[in-house]
């Protein structure tokens, strides 16, 4: 897994413009990476619990393992070449995430989950996807420099891709929680929503690119409501 996150970064559009990753921005991102790979590794084999404790860990390994792949390229041009940048810079990243388990602890164990509640609530997020502060926040996610201490340009890279990704990142927890009972494919469904971050995130997006996965959303979403509603309407007659 960690051979194939290299070639993931020396494939990315970064590693064709001037920011080059070379060697030294591969070895000092290696051990973020290897963190990662570990995230995926017990996501795999440890389900995501339900109790507050239990849930809190589990969201931030998740957050380690999901959310940091999708910001290689700012941890490259951060970390200038050096490890210890790298790992500030995630550490001050994940922070961030891990502080928004209670929130998504109180949406996943208080809001009913059913085909109809899931079909709005993705309706819901790529509606949100929609929104001036989301596009607002991904052109964030491009713009850091090297200015700040690496912790501090991590939080704030942190609250750039919460505002953007975390309704997203809860629906699909919502989802996978509500129809895999963990292990791998749970972790599957997750490495998608990533790689769909990931996507978003990338530089050569633009405007109209971020738009479509929100309406891909809401059309998904639909589609899923409206077939609950019929199943509903069919059982009543």
């Amino acid at each position: 897994m960690l051979t194939g996150y290299i070639a993931l970064v020396r494939a990315s559009p970064a590693a064709v413009s001037a920011n080059r990753w070379g060697r030294a921005d591969i070895v000092a991102v290696a051990p973020v990476i290897a963190v990662v790979c570990a995230g995926w590794l017990v996501m795999v084999v440890w389900p995501m619990r339900h109790d507050f404790t239990g849930f809190v860990v589990g969201w931030s390994v998740m957050s380690a393992a999901m959310m940091v792949p999708t910001i290689l390229r700012p941890m490259q041009r951060i970390a200038a070449g050096r490890a210890f940048r790298a790992v500030s810079f995630g550490s001050g990243y994940v922070v961030v995430w891990a502080a928004l388990a209670l929130p998504a602890w109180i949406v996943l164990s208080y809001w009913p989950i059913n085909s109809l509640t899931l079909g709005l609530s993705w309706i819901a997020v790529g509606a949100y996807l929609q929104a001036p502060v989301v596009l607002s926040s991904f052109r964030t996610c491009r713009s850091l420099t090297i200015a700040q201490p690496p912790v501090v340009s991590g939080l704030r890279q942190g609250l750039a891709c919460a505002t953007g990704c975390w309704p997203f990142m809860v629906v699909a927890m919502m989802s996978v929680m509500a129809h895999t009972s963990g292990g791998l494919l749970s972790a599957a469904v997750m490495f998608a929503v990533m790689l769909v971050m990931m996507w978003q995130k990338s530089p050569a997006r633009n405007e109209y690119a971020l738009r479509s996965v929100g309406l891909v959303l809401v059309i998904a979403g639909a589609i899923f409501a409206v077939a609950d509603i019929g199943a509903l309407h069919t059982h009543i007659n």
